[in-house]
């Protein structure tokens, strides 16, 4: 497979908002399906399928504790990635603002 592809789908799964908050709430700890449920306000399902793209993907790992499953990061390398885009879409933004 040629690596622009892999990248390319790489960055396909970070597309999503709730993919991105997702990995924001699993940043310094472990968090049960329903924990992360409830703290962005979306169905259970929705949740359940982001994860699974998350996981495919290689950016998280899950444990299973009786019924409930606990989600975390894989590598947390991906936070580097995170705030690097952050910075240029800060930097962006403020040359936007200035131009206004």
């Amino acid at each position: 497979m040629n690596i622009n592809y892999l990248e390319a789908n790489f960055f396909k799964v970070l597309s999503h908002p709730i993919r991105i908050e997702i990995l924001n709430i699993l940043k310094n700890r472990g968090r049960y399906v329903c924990d992360i449920t409830k703290l962005i306000k979306e169905t259970q399902p929705q949740i359940s399928r982001n994860l699974t793209v998350l996981k495919q993907a290689g950016l998280v790992v899950y444990e299973k504790k009786g019924t409930r499953v606990c989600y975390k990061v894989k590598d947390n390398n991906i936070f580097k990635l995170l705030d690097i885009a952050k910075s240029i879409l800060r930097r962006q933004y403020e040359e936007v603002s200035s131009l206004l």
